[in-house]
């Protein structure tokens, strides 16, 4: 009999979590009250784009997934489209911006802005193509907008990936947007910091001590230091990399394992105490080597 109470408790939390969590999803409406905002994670809708080509006006009459403002949907869903609804609930104009802080691994983001159904504004970003992209700050894409007090506007995100859809949407004041610009990939900054501080260290090793493996887990720390730093963000923000140049990097992801093989080669004499595992690791680096070589020529004849 206890037991069964027990149980019976159990499921009504249960039920009572998965209800509220439903109905916190199912109210996706951003109400803002106060001039001061700095919202990281707020409630949204996404859509995918199956079809590809589905035009704006479609896109406004679909049924949006609830979500909140950090998604990660896969590489089946090449094109997504983002809904938030906004309220201005405080006395006074805002000026809001909309950050997109992942925008530098994606082919194309473009933001539409919308009251009562009505387009206001559109800004298409192509970051692909060559030149400037006058949205884009560091590896962010900002769309800025203003509501009147007690207005209600619906913004649309667009975001055509190469591969894997994921991103983060942020949603500012002006003194907010520009402290997000400053301090963002501050942290990869620091890992990219302290790795390459390990580099030298290991090319000076080298200098002193003539061992070979220290070159080549220096080469490896190169490799690490490039993918980290390109793949985070820290390229677009300091160096202007970002979209379709990020695609010819993605070479490294072989390079670093097959730098570590070797060292683990050197650094265990696996030729001559482990003659079997190190036919196994010449058979891994083998493939590894290969595939880098693909990745770069394939690079190369587009």
């Amino acid at each position: 009999m206890v037991n069964r109470v027990l149980y019976l408790f159990l499921l009504i939390f249960i039920s009572c979590g998965v209800y509220a969590k439903t109905e916190s999803l199912q109210s996706p409406n951003v109400n803002i009250k106060t001039a001061n905002v700095n919202l990281t994670q707020f409630p949204m809708g996404y859509f995918i784009d199956t079809s590809l080509e589905m035009p704006f006006e479609q896109i406004q009459q679909q049924q949006f997934t609830p979500s909140k403002s950090e998604v990660t949907l896969g590489p089946n869903a090449k094109i997504t489209w983002s809904k938030i609804i906004i309220n201005n609930e405080s006395p006074q104009q805002l000026r809001l911006f909309l950050h997109n802080s992942d925008a530098y691994h994606l082919q194309d983001v473009d933001f539409y802005e919308t009251k009562n159904g009505e387009l206001l504004k559109q800004i298409n970003i192509q970051l692909d193509k060559p030149g400037p992209h006058p949205n884009i700050f560091g590896g962010s894409a900002i769309f800025s907008f203003h509501l009147a007090a007690g207005e209600n506007k619906t913004i649309f995100v667009r975001s055509v990936t190469f591969s894997h859809q994921w991103y983060a949407l942020a949603l500012f004041d002006e003194e907010y947007s520009k402290r997000a610009l400053v301090g963002s990939s501050s942290y990869i900054a620091l890992l990219v910091g302290m790795m390459l501080a390990l580099m030298l260290y290991n090319f000076f090793l080298y200098l002193s001590a003539r061992k070979i493996e220290n070159i080549v887990y220096a080469f490896y720390l190169i490799s690490g230091i490039i993918w980290v730093s390109l793949s985070y963000g820290l390229g677009a923000n300091f160096f202007g990399i970002f979209s379709a140049d990020l695609l010819q990097f993605n070479s490294t992801l072989y390079s670093m394992p097959s730098f570590l093989i070797l060292f683990m080669m050197l650094i265990f004499e696996t030729k001559k105490r482990y003659p079997k595992e190190h036919i196994a690791l010449c058979i891994i680096l083998t493939i590894l080597v290969a595939e880098f070589f693909i990745v770069y020529s394939t690079w190369l004849a587009h």
